[in-house]
């Protein structure tokens, strides 16, 4: 099951536009193996902020920028590819990633 909100707002100010922003995610990851009678669940809830700015040069041309942060979490088949394969693999962790434009 995955749950998102999202929340952003455009401020104008002169030449400038600026749309700070927010998602909310929250995701539960869960695998029955009943081959194997194994069964895992896993809980993620991640805030995720972003940026953007642009200045407007003139009606034509625009420079723009922004920061933005994303998220991912482990696979159904992850969960299960520890050692013995019963637990997740040591180490392994959700996918978080920042980017720049």
């Amino acid at each position: 099951a995955a749950n998102a909100f999202y929340i952003d707002d455009t401020i104008n100010v002169g030449n400038w536009t600026v749309t700070p922003g927010l998602r909310y995610e929250s995701i539960r990851t869960h695998v029955d193996d009943s081959f194997n009678n194994i069964s895992r669940e896993k809980s993620y809830s991640e805030p995720l902020p972003s940026l953007n700015v642009m200045y407007h040069l003139s009606d034509a041309w625009k420079l723009f920028a922004n920061a933005n942060t994303s998220f991912g979490s482990m696979q159904y088949f992850q969960l299960t590819k520890g050692g013995n394969g019963n637990q997740p693999a040591p180490g392994l962790t959700a996918e978080k990633a920042r980017t720049y434009e």
